[in-house]
């Protein structure tokens, strides 16, 4: 069997070898990653950072508190045209409402119609 690339034809053993020989260099790159993180995480290597008192003093216990992020994810982040209302009216719900099933029915009632016609141009 051979692997056709271009005009050459490479028998399959040569391809299964680099195929092999880089599949285990990549485990011995892993492995070489994996056994130097370990070490470097080793409590005997950690370096002691002195503390300088006063450093930070402008930095208080409110400065590093975390958003609320559902307060920020509810929050209305445009200009409304009107007064936000909790519960709408059966009036005013039949004169803003839009059924979501109209939407856009106009433009593709139009394109299946043109895609009609033109299956149907070439018909005798």
């Amino acid at each position: 069997m051979y692997l056709k690339l271009g005009h050459r034809e490479i028998p399959l053993h040569i391809v299964l070898a680099v195929v092999g020989a880089v599949a285990v260099v990549a485990v011995l790159i892993t492995a070489t990653v994996m056994v130097a993180g370990r070490s470097v995480d080793s409590s005997s290597e950690t370096v002691e950072i002195p503390v300088v008192a006063g450093r930070f003093e402008w930095i208080d216990a409110e400065d590093l508190v975390v958003e609320d992020e559902l307060v920020r994810g509810t929050e209305i982040r445009w200009i409304p045209f009107r007064p936000r209302r909790e519960r709408w009216t059966e009036s005013d719900v039949e004169e803003h409402w839009i059924d979501p099933r109209r939407i856009g029915i106009d433009v593709l009632e139009a394109q299946v119609n043109e895609n009609i016609r033109l299956i149907l141009e070439n018909v005798p």
